[in-house]
């Protein structure tokens, strides 16, 4: 967790980050006996928020090319959802992180 901690010190808003790095980062929550994670999905000029399943963000992360999944803007960073990904189709997924996680990117 360190090593991870000391890479995105010296990444900016809007780098890549790697399917594994964001796993590590995110801000799950128990529904159940589920793993679930924070969401807002934009549509054009609308932003719906919702819960995910883990296995469901796990699955996206997999699928998704080198240059679709990003550390979010400045935004999205101030609301806790510091993961951003791009899906063809969907358009932007930005996906609920730890709360350190935005001091880590910004200083």
């Amino acid at each position: 967790m360190m090593q991870l901690i000391q890479n995105l010190y010296k990444m900016n808003k809007n780098d890549f980050i790697s399917p594994k790095e964001a796993l590590k980062v995110l801000d799950t929550h128990l529904e159940g006996r589920k793993k679930r994670v924070h969401t807002f999905q934009v549509f054009g000029p609308v932003i719906f928020g919702c819960d995910m399943d883990l296995t469901t963000i796990k699955k996206s992360f997999k699928d998704a090319k080198e240059d679709e999944l990003v550390i979010s803007g400045p935004n999205m960073l101030n609301m806790k959802h510091g993961i951003a990904l791009f899906r063809e189709g969907e358009g932007w997924l930005f996906i609920a992180t730890q709360s350190w996680f935005k001091m880590a990117v910004i200083n």
